[in-house]
């Protein structure tokens, strides 16, 4: 039960690195104030438990927890110390990446102790998921949770961040309204889901040109207006970055099956 239990420290991980982090919160951890650290920490900490408990004997779910906290912890804080040093937004970029990364290979290992369910485990993920009459497995559940948890948020997170990394100081000139900046959000959210959606369900890998074709039409004008390069270059990196997103989920879907 190895593939279960890392699908769930991994929505654990989305929830608690991207939902239930708030921009307070990341403003405050950012001015290395600790104890914006040891409240994000005790809420990942919770989530983690939380999914941890429905594997082994109570303690050993307790320890595995505690554990991956406190290493996210002191990851967190390490990222922190990076951030100050290296005023570059480029390498910026590349910490916050390899903090993201660090944290997966944590949450793998931890899964390596989290192997068998306990009887509330198969109460809820062998009996009760059976009942349901799902025609595909409870790691395959698992997936399309994850996978729409990753294609809303962290995915809105990470492209901002790269567009913001890559297009900042050329902005300067350029003034962005809220509704757009909004509107752009929504579009990109309903893109990633939409590709998903078809080629998951449908097979229909074909719907990811049409979608592009109808997101470039909708927003042809924009081309057309002062500093329309760097929005068409924005708009590029944006829907590639999404389009590859998608991908990633699309080739976890082919390693659960």
């Amino acid at each position: 039960m190895i593939k279960t239990s890392l699908f769930l420290l991994l929505i654990a991980h989305l929830l608690g690195d991207f939902y239930f982090q708030f921009n307070a919160m990341i403003k405050k951890k950012s001015e290395s104030k600790i104890s914006s650290h040891i409240i994000h920490s005790l809420i990942y900490f919770g989530l983690v438990l939380i999914f941890s408990l429905f594997f082994e004997q109570w303690w050993i779910a307790l320890l595995v927890s505690l554990a991956v906290a406190f290493f996210h912890f002191g990851i967190d804080l390490f990222k922190t110390f990076l951030n100050h040093k290296f005023e570059n937004k480029v390498a910026k970029l590349l910490i916050f990446f390899f903090d993201q990364l660090i944290h997966v290979i944590s949450l793998i290992i931890a899964s390596l102790f989290l192997t068998e369910f306990n009887i509330v485990g198969k109460a809820v993920f062998v009996d009760f998921y059976n009942s349901i009459g799902f025609n595909f497995s409870i790691d395959v559940f698992l997936l399309y949770a994850f996978s729409l948890l990753f294609l809303i948020q962290p995915a809105n997170i990470m492209n901002r961040f790269v567009l913001d990394t890559l297009f900042k100081q050329k902005e300067i000139e350029e003034e962005i309204e809220d509704n757009d900046a909004n509107a752009g959000v929504i579009i990109g959210i309903l893109e990633r889901l939409t590709m998903y959606s078809f080629c998951t369900f449908l097979n229909w890998f074909e719907i990811i040109p049409v979608i592009l074709a109808a997101k470039t039409f909708a927003r042809f004008k924009r081309f057309d207006k002062k500093a329309g390069d760097l929005f068409a270059e924005k708009y590029i990196v944006g829907t590639l970055l999404s389009t590859l997103y998608v991908g990633i989920c699309l080739v976890l879907k082919l390693g659960v099956n």
